[in-house]
């Protein structure tokens, strides 16, 4: 297998380690946008560091520059709607979703965008994604939930918000000249981006608001988000750099789904049935077909 598999496969444990953060932060009802200023400037120390190392900082005022600000505020704005859609819909029913409606548009966004083109095996696992939300969705799904509707439409926002952001990374990675730079570019501007974000919502109160939401608990969580951030990012920017498709990259990275599910129910007991076990079998054979 070639190497932006076994990275893009990276990706995918990192970021399920990373999903499942954003479901702790859901349950504690902490700011997601004030962790993730935290995590950001984790993240950023660790990446600052591996591009002084291996790669420098030249080329920094590039087009891949700007292209790294517009991809890192999008991607905040899908982790916000996100943690909206997890405080109404669970983690089984959230994750599978979100597998398939973002790995979906990315696939339309790489044919669109980038002259991508897929086999009918790859085709076969795309049809059988699709066919994950019916069994996930039932009326007694609807009375479990929150809000079953509303999170699904928070969610599906968050496909589309998500997708565009991917395809601004990928779109980044092929034209920039220092890949390790771009990286360390991106998360400075997420982690600018969310200080915005919080100015704009609690203005002069900003300060003692992220003081509030700053405490040992929290710091634990951010300092577990800040590694994930780092190593997730570095593994699936690399896979395209190094001849990932913007679509079979993102799809392989939705195998992260397994892990927040599994660790949100043995330690928050969410519900569980042999449905949603077999809509998520299905969605790994999926997987393996659009490999």
């Amino acid at each position: 297998m070639e190497m932006w598999f076994w990275l893009a496969l990276a990706s995918a444990v990192t970021g399920g380690i990373g999903a499942f953060t954003h479901k702790v932060a859901a349950v504690w009802n902490v700011d997601i946008t004030v962790l993730n200023t935290y995590s950001s400037v984790i993240s950023a120390t660790i990446l600052f560091c591996c591009t002084w190392y291996f790669a420098g900082f030249d080329s920094f005022w590039t087009l891949s520059t700007v292209i790294a600000f517009v991809g890192a505020t999008t991607y905040l704005f899908t982790l916000i709607l996100k943690v909206e859609s997890l405080r109404e819909i669970d983690s089984a029913i959230f994750f599978p979703l979100y597998k398939v409606s973002g790995p979906l548009f990315a696939i339309i966004l790489g044919i669109i965008f980038f002259s991508e083109s897929f086999s009918r095996t790859e085709w076969l696992g795309l049809t059988f994604s699709l066919l994950v939300p019916l069994l996930l969705i039932t009326r007694s799904e609807n009375t479990r939930q929150k809000n079953l509707y509303r999170g699904i439409y928070i969610l599906l926002v968050a496909s589309v918000v998500g997708s565009i952001s991917i395809a601004l990374f990928k779109y980044g990675t092929d034209i920039t000249q220092n890949v390790w730079l771009y990286l360390l570019v991106s998360d400075l501007f997420l982690a600018f981006s969310s200080v915005l974000v919080l100015l704009r919502k609690y203005k002069s109160g900003t300060v003692l608001h992220m003081k509030s939401e700053t405490t040992p608990r929290s710091l634990k969580l951010v300092g577990v988000m800040g590694l994930a951030q780092a190593s997730g990012a570095a593994t699936i920017i690399f896979a395209f750099s190094v001849g990932g498709t913007l679509g079979i990259v993102y799809t392989i990275n939705s195998l992260y789904i397994l892990i927040p599910i599994v660790l949100s129910i043995i330690f928050y007991n969410e519900h569980w049935n042999l449905r949603k076990a077999v809509a998520i079998l299905l969605s790994v054979m999926a997987l393996a077909l659009l490999q």
